[in-house]
């Protein structure tokens, strides 16, 4: 569909029961009357946050992953997630996923 244009002071609204995000108005150099939407269910991130990373191996939560390192993740919104959650670690070369066990709606070990 036809893109919106550029534009401050827009009102935005997200709908999680339907996946749209919706746009209404806004201005850049006048005032629009318009109104767009926008399927973004399959670009939106989940529904939890992931905060810090903290390990016993380790100094920082910053540094190499060489396996074999217990951490818990530290977040919000875990239980939002039903079982177990798979976790993945990324780099350029490549990534590796692991099994997670949720502890809380706070923490995955």
């Amino acid at each position: 569909g036809e893109l919106p244009t550029p534009r401050a002071d827009t009102q935005m609204f997200y709908s999680a029961e339907t996946g749209k995000l919706f746009l209404f108005g806004g201005w850049s150099n006048r005032w629009h009357n318009d109104f767009f939407s926008c399927q973004v269910n399959e670009v939106v991130g989940p529904p939890y946050n992931i905060f810090t990373l903290e390990s016993s191996k380790w100094a920082s939560s910053i540094g190499p992953v060489t396996g074999d390192s217990p951490m818990i993740l530290k977040g919000k919104g875990f239980k939002s997630v039903a079982g177990t959650a798979t976790v993945r670690f990324a780099c350029i070369k490549g990534y590796v996923e692991v099994e997670g066990e949720i502890l809380d709606d706070d923490k995955i070990s």
